[in-house]
């Protein structure tokens, strides 16, 4: 092995946090790998499962240089996390998957300060670039009294959609392949593939649109 080598395998485990990585990675036998940097807190239930496909890796509380804050990931007993490519959440995410619940992730990244809640299931495709700051919950946390009120209801995020900063994406939406959210925007229903959308409430503000 050569000195460049060994010099960023050196500098590669530097940054990752050894006791959360050998626990999420030797324990749950994953074909893939969990890679949690410096600052991941990874309080995994036992009965939960952890599914990421080889040749994957998922990298919790990333960061490229050195960043003092920390990121939390925690799963309920039965929780479930599917991994199927290179995903990347980075620094001072809060990611929570609830009892028998399912976080599905493609490939792509979530920029810092994520936060999510996961109480049914949460799907996010392939090539995905979503910013800072964003909310991204399938559920309301309170119930209405009220016997129409439904306070569950799956997120679905497709391939090559691009989140701006500071956007919440409430239950029960999905958003199509190739759409774009707008900065600063309420997502509280559909988004058509290819749209662009923006507001509070978000509203389609352009169609048939390609980014890159």
């Amino acid at each position: 092995m050569t000195l460049r080598k060994i010099s960023t395998y050196y500098n590669r485990l530097r940054k990752i946090n050894l006791l959360c990585f050998v626990k999420m990675n030797w324990r749950r036998k994953c074909a893939g790998r969990f890679v949690p940097y410096k600052g991941a807190h990874c309080a995994v239930h036992r009965e939960s499962e952890i599914v990421i496909h080889k040749g994957s890796t998922f990298w919790f509380n990333k960061s490229e240089s050195s960043d003092p804050f920390a990121g939390y990931f925690e799963m309920a007993p039965k929780a479930k996390l599917i991994v199927h490519g290179d995903f990347s959440i980075y620094t001072g995410g809060r990611v929570m998957i609830f009892d028998d619940a399912a976080l599905e992730l493609g490939s792509g990244y979530i920029n810092h300060n994520l936060f999510l809640v996961c109480r049914e299931r949460i799907t996010i495709g392939h090539g995905v670039a979503i910013s800072n700051n964003v909310v991204i919950r399938d559920n309301d946390a309170h119930r209405i009294l009220d016997d129409k009120h439904v306070p569950v209801q799956p997120v679905e995020i497709g391939d090559h959609v691009w989140i701006g900063t500071n956007v919440t994406i409430l239950k029960g939406v999905k958003i199509g392949d190739g759409a774009i959210i707008a900065a600063n925007s309420l997502v509280n229903k559909d988004v058509p593939a290819r749209t662009l959308v923006g507001g509070v409430p978000a509203k389609i503000l352009r169609e048939d649109v390609e980014w890159r």
